[in-house]
Formats: C-alpha cells, structure tokens, sequence
C-alpha cells in the first residue's frame, strides 16, 4: 500500500506501522528539557518480566515498549467471508512475552468481542483472555513465551472464533 501526500511524502504500510509505534512514545516527552515528563505511574510500570508478565495487560507494563510484530498473524471475517479486521501476534524480546492484539475496520461499527493469548503446553493449552465490549480493537493479556515454546492469538466475535498460526519464540 503507497499513498502520496500533498506535501510529496510517500507512506508505506512499514511507515504507517513505525509512526503507530513511535507517536505514544513522542506524546510521553512533552516536557521541556530536563523537566521530568514521566509520571510515578509509568515509572511503576514494567515490573513484569517473565512469568510474572502472565495475565498482565501489555498497556500496564513496559513489554510494549520493545514490542516487535512476530508476523504471525489472520484477517477476521465475519459469518459472509467479509474481512472484519485482523489478529496478530507481538512479542517483547525484553518481558520474554506474547500477546494477541486486533482491530477492526471503522465501518464495522465497534465489536464486543473476547481475545486470548494461548501459550502451547504438552497436555492442556494455557490461555489468558480479555473480554471487550464496543471496541475498535484491543490487547489480550501477555503469556510468558520462553525461547523454543509457542503460543497462538484466539478472538471470538459474533459467535466466530478465529486462531493465529503458532509462533514459537526464539
């Protein structure tokens, strides 16, 4: 996807992705120089790491901070085949986590919906799950995901559940 601006800047969909990672980031230094710009709350976030980081929302902690797209990830259809919107998995290489994230398209109205990030065992699949309701998209709980396991997204909305393919962590 390209698009050509007015003022001759050509955005690519990598583009767009760096600028929805960075533009949160620039919003929380506001500050002029050498004031503080980070608040006692942000500070407190981040004391996850690891095991500790299951069940935890990403928007609580600092994983999201090094978030990466693991590129493992499926367009949600709707009972007709239409797309919806779309799963995808992040990781943060720092909290050693996974996490499930979606969206859906603004002339889909806002969905209830519940997601989960599943992490992979040998007998029984551990999931942790988030249910939203009137929402555009949102994350589901982290997993801790160490090096050689996997872990899998899961959303259901309208009454259709839709799966990521597994990722496995390196």
């Amino acid at each position: 996807m390209r698009e050509i601006h007015s003022n001759g800047v050509q955005l690519t969909w990598s583009k767009w992705r760096l600028a929805l990672l960075v533009l949160p980031l620039l919003a929380a230094c506001s500050g002029a120089p050498g004031e503080e710009s980070v608040s006692a709350e942000e500070l407190a976030l981040g004391s996850c790491q690891g095991p500790s980081c299951d069940n935890v929302l990403p928007s609580k902690s600092q994983c999201k901070l090094d978030m990466q797209d693991t590129g493992v990830g499926v367009p949600l259809l709707d009972g007709q085949g239409r797309t919806i919107g779309g799963l995808a998995l992040f990781r943060s290489a720092s909290c050693q986590t996974v996490w499930a994230a979606s969206a859906f398209y603004v002339a889909n109205g806002p969905k209830n919906f519940k997601i989960c990030t599943v992490r992979r065992r040998a007998t029984e699949n551990d999931p942790s799950c988030f249910d939203y309701a009137g929402s555009f998209g949102n994350d589901a709980p982290m997993k801790f995901v160490p090096a050689g396991k996997s872990a899998f997204g899961k959303i259901t909305v309208d009454g259709i559940t839709t799966r990521t393919p597994d990722f496995t962590a390196y």
